[in-house]
């Protein structure tokens, strides 16, 4: 048998592009014997904790400079406001993805699946 994952800590994500920060941590952990839930993998339990700063302008950029178009833009920016909310801040957003045991996936408090 390969080998298993048992558990997984993001101690700190920060990746930086164009303006736009994203930073993030958390921890999940793995339960081997339940294959199912996910199908094929074993089920995670635990959260993720993100922040995205900036994001609405580097949008901005890459359409002014004919990188991305308008209407995919608008796609994305819908997207983001289906899995985070508003932060402390001007261009920020923040969002808590929560896996639960029974395969719940949760942004910020709203099942996703």
């Amino acid at each position: 048998m390969p080998g298993e994952l048992n558990s997984l800590d993001l101690n700190s994500l920060t990746v930086s592009a164009a303006g736009a920060e994203l930073t993030g941590d958390g921890s999940f952990t793995f339960d081997n014997s339940d294959m199912t839930t996910f199908e094929g993998m074993p089920a995670p339990t635990g959260s993720v904790n993100l922040m995205l700063v900036g994001g609405n302008a580097l949008l901005d950029k890459l359409v002014a400079m004919g990188f991305v178009p308008e209407e995919q833009a608008a796609g994305a920016r819908m997207m983001m406001g289906l899995f985070a909310v508003p932060g402390d801040g001007e261009d920020t957003l923040t969002s808590t993805i929560e896996v639960k045991g029974d395969g719940q996936v949760l942004a910020n408090g709203q099942r996703i699946r």
